[in-house]
């Protein structure tokens, strides 16, 4: 192509454009090609796609040489579905593929074994091989067309030779190799078909098989049928499965490459993560699965027990009603929870309502209406710690990993006999759980007790839990390693399974309780001050009690609080009616405004002196923890009505004798 000086790109590309034929061009409109160094790349690869055509319609008088065609599901047994064209066409045998023409390599390693699998964002992530290593690498061949695609597949440890199939909208085993792998059936509904061949029912479906394919290893459907020429067929379930994708852009004469792509969740959510750490984390991949095993969690020291207070009787309510989508939703809930033996069908003198609640992403949640039942349960005095007591330990930390359990109440049994008490009832039956659901009134101490019996000897030494949130915090990333691996090899020995999407590993920055934490200093996290700032004047007593619950969980960082808070306050006084005055509202965009400036607190060493600064006013009293001139925290309350008549003295006094007691 002739270069004229002092063109622009875009103007090139569209000259370019224009002297292309009307089918190349559109085909690079298709591909939205933005660059002329790609425009002319893909015409290329087109050129010579059209002028290898033209010499196979030279060569070949009959084209049309695929006799097997796609496999289609069909709906219903007795329909057939009309056959369609394969993109992976012919009626050849495995045992006949070294005549095949060429045979696509599986990609390389070109980065570490998929750790998450579930989303894949639009940017272009990392590729991890998806087929065998690089020393089993199938080798270029003499390219012919209609040529398949095969890869070494493990079944459940047995070896076996697989079609990749583009057309086919299941995964296909043969019958006869059933047995040898040592699969399940199901009942299968539906029957399958292929081009010039009659309609077949399926022989059962194979769920959740174990497939190893190279470096991959996750579980899919396989759905038998009678095949001669095929042992296993992968088709688009597959290719969805694992984002299985096609290099767009190869040249005829060029091997293509099957690649998987993923992105990595941990490092998307957390940050680069260090080598050794992934190392570790391969180690223990089983503690991060991508769901629940589909099994009871095993009986532990710390079951739940639901204990009734005596003299009280069995309740039952009725159903609430639904709309449509919700009973749509709540079937398929209902389905999942009964093939994960999360719960089965009771008989049971107690029955709690279902109802639901939208999530913000628009999906719904389930919730279990246990009011009655928490009402004559009696309550476990544990105390789930304070949440300004769980940094204060970490002042000395420089590396941070956090565990999330996936699911955690769903990881604890319900205690042998009190299943039935834990009862729902809905349009479809009433179902008891045999894992802990949410709603009971007991259940964080339950857990709470679990969690500190699990990892109890690592408290306050290198572990703080709060629920089923775990930090590991240490002083050096040496340190780290092994702390990290004795929490995972302890949750590993009781069975308990993390969420690697809401997980990070050695990090010098953690998110967690809402505040950021980071070489000793701590601050409060902007999407939970955000809500803050955005908040709207309220408009009656439950709202300003809502914004005003909010804003307490932040009241250490911000120095005289009860001050700035007062007019707000006395409106939630007894016997005072609702009136929003502009002294309200002024009380209001002062507390925002000192929310939002990110003041920075130090978290406290036990080895440094503090400093305990104090002051009273005629209507709140406060004081500031100091530690190095640093703030560790702010601390204030209103005056009682008494207090407000004691002498200044008194009044300075109290605020002393209040802040020590405190800190």
């Amino acid at each position: 192509m002739l270069d004229i000086r002092d063109m622009l790109e875009k103007d090139k590309l569209f000259t370019f454009m224009e002297g292309l034929k009307p089918w190349a061009r559109l085909e690079l409109q298709r591909q939205r090609v933005t660059d002329l160094g790609s425009a002319m790349t893909t015409a290329e690869c087109l050129t010579d796609f059209a002028s290898e055509t033209r010499k196979d319609r030279q060569t070949t008088p009959n084209p049309v040489q695929n006799k097997m065609g796609q496999f289609k599901q069909e709906q219903a047994p007795g329909d057939q579905v009309e056959p369609q064209a394969s993109a992976s066409g012919g009626n050849d045998s495995e045992e006949d593929e070294d005549n095949l023409g060429a045979i696509s390599q599986w990609c390389k390693t070109l980065s570490h074994q998929v750790v998450a699998k579930k989303t894949v964002p639009s940017c272009v992530g990392k590729t991890a091989a998806l087929g065998s290593h690089p020393q089993d690498e199938a080798q270029p061949r003499n390219h012919r067309k209609n040529g398949l695609m095969f890869v070494d597949v493990n079944i459940h440890g047995k070896p076996i030779r697989a079609m990749v199939d583009t057309g086919a909208t299941h995964n296909y085993l043969a019958s006869a190799e059933v047995e040898r792998v040592g699969l399940v059936l199901e009942k299968g509904v539906g029957r399958v078909k292929a081009i010039n061949s009659a309609a077949q029912p399926i022989a059962g479906v194979a769920k959740s098989v174990l497939i190893k394919v190279g470096l991959y290893e996750g579980k899919t459907n396989l759905s038998v049928v009678v095949m001669g020429n095929f042992k296993l067929i992968l088709g688009l379930n597959f290719l969805r499965d694992t984002r299985t994708a096609f290099e767009k852009g190869c040249k005829r004469s060029e091997p293509s490459y099957l690649c998987t792509l993923y992105f990595d969740e941990i490092e998307k959510a957390s940050g680069p993560i260090p080598g050794v750490i992934k190392k570790l984390l391969k180690e223990f991949e089983d503690v991060m699965p991508d769901e629940l095993p589909r099994k009871l969690p095993p009986k532990r020291a710390v079951d739940h027990e639901i204990e009734l207070v005596p003299g009280t009787k069995p309740f039952a309510r009725v159903p609430y009603r639904m709309s449509q989508p919700e009973l749509v939703e709540l079937r398929k809930q209902l389905k999942d929870m009964l093939e994960s033996g999360i719960i089965k069908p009771a008989k049971s003198p107690y029955g709690a309502p279902v109802l639901f609640q939208k999530k913000a992403n628009g999906s719904l949640r389930m919730c279990y209406d246990y009011r009655t039942l928490n009402k004559i349960t009696v309550k476990n005095k544990y105390l789930i710690p304070l949440v300004a007591d769980c940094f204060d330990r970490l002042s000395q930390a420089k590396y941070f990993s956090k565990i999330d359990l996936r699911s955690g109440y769903w990881q604890v049994r319900i205690k042998e006999g009190d299943e039935a008490k834990t009862t729902v009832v809905t349009r479809y039956g009433a179902f008891e759980f045999l894992v802990m659901p949410f709603g009971l009134t007991n259940a964080p101490a339950t857990f709470s007790t679990l969690m500190n019996q699990v990892l109890h000897g690592f408290l306050d030494e290198f572990v703080m839990v709060y629920l089923d949130d775990i930090v590991i915090y240490s002083k050096t990333l040496a340190e780290h390693v092994e702390h990290l691996w004795q929490v995972l090899a302890r949750l590993c020995e009781y069975e308990l399974y993390a969420k690697v999407s809401k997980c990070s590993f050695a990090q010098v920055t953690i998110s967690f309780l809402g505040h950021i934490v980071e070489r000793g200093r701590i601050r409060m996290d902007p999407k939970k001050v955000q809500a803050i700032e955005e908040w709207r004047p309220p408009s009656d007593m439950h709202d300003l009690r809502s914004f005003l619950g909010l804003a307490n969980y932040y009241r250490r960082f911000v120095k005289s609080y009860s001050e700035i808070a007062r007019p707000m306050t006395n409106l939630l006084k007894k016997m005072e009616t609702w009136n929003w005055t502009p002294q309200c509202q002024e009380s209001l965009d002062r507390l925002k405004r000192a929310m939002v400036t990110d003041l920075v607190l130090a978290l406290p060493g036990m080895s440094k002196p503090f400093v305990v600064e104090t002051d009273a006013s005629d209507f709140a009293l406060g004081g500031v923890l100091m530690q190095d001139g640093h703030p560790v925290a702010f601390e204030s309350r209103k005056l009682k009505d008494v207090e407000r008549h004691y002498s200044v003295h008194e009044k300075e006094l109290l605020a002393v004798v209040h802040c020590l007691r405190l800190w």
